[in-house]
């Protein structure tokens, strides 16, 4: 009789992941508020030694976005228990995080890119994290025509920003910049970068501080 054939690492981690998230359908109400209607996209990072996870809800069966919330690990760097999720304003029917949770210049202060509009009338924002835990709503950009949504954030030294937004109207992405840490943006510009279709972006600087765009 043949030994039994051992799995490899891939199956194992399979496993794991499937466990995983059986324990994670098998905790309480915190748990379960991820799963009332349908998390969309989002950002996420470390802060304070937490996971933090950003998202908007959908309920598909209505079509329509429920809220926009912030999660917090309630195990540390763990990330099996979260907390109830914090409600994020917002003042449009469609919204949602994009990119990376960004420290900024001042350590221990965070920033992640949301989106938000009607249809009509369009909004790129920021949401800051100070060193109190306080999280407040910073406006980029608003507009009507060029309809940006998605934005990828870079810090790029000198107490300077740019920001790479996709367009709902156009193809190609579109660049703002900062240079008073965020104090005031430029208008986008189109960039020649995704300009055969509609594109979303990431970005990040290498050890050289060589700007890497994906």
């Amino acid at each position: 009789r043949s030994p039994p054939r051992r799995r490899t690492p891939a199956e194992r981690r399979r496993l794991s992941d499937v466990g995983r998230t059986d324990r994670h359908r098998r905790r309480g109400p915190a748990a379960r508020d991820f799963l009332v209607g349908h998390l969309r996209a989002g950002g996420a990072g470390i802060i304070d030694n937490k996971i933090m996870l950003f998202s908007s809800r959908y309920n598909s069966g209505g079509a329509t976005f429920q809220d926009m919330q912030r999660y917090e690990s309630t195990d540390g760097l763990t990330g099996e228990t979260f907390g109830a999720g914090s409600s994020m304003a917002v003042t449009e029917t469609v919204y949602n995080f994009y990119g990376r949770v960004t420290e900024t210049y001042t350590p221990g202060e965070f920033v992640v890119p949301q989106f938000e509009n009607d249809g009509t009338n369009y909004q790129i924002n920021l949401w800051h994290r100070n060193l109190a835990g306080t999280w407040t709503k910073e406006n980029v950009c608003t507009g009507t025509t060029e309809k940006y949504v998605e934005g990828a954030i870079c810090r790029t030294g000198g107490n300077s920003w740019i920001m790479l937004l996709r367009s709902e109207a156009n193809n190609g992405l579109y660049l703002t910049y900062s240079t008073d840490d965020r104090a005031t943006w430029s208008t986008p510009a189109a960039t020649r970068l995704g300009n055969t279709g509609r594109a979303n972006a990431d970005m990040c600087l290498d050890p050289e501080g060589n700007l890497i765009v994906i």
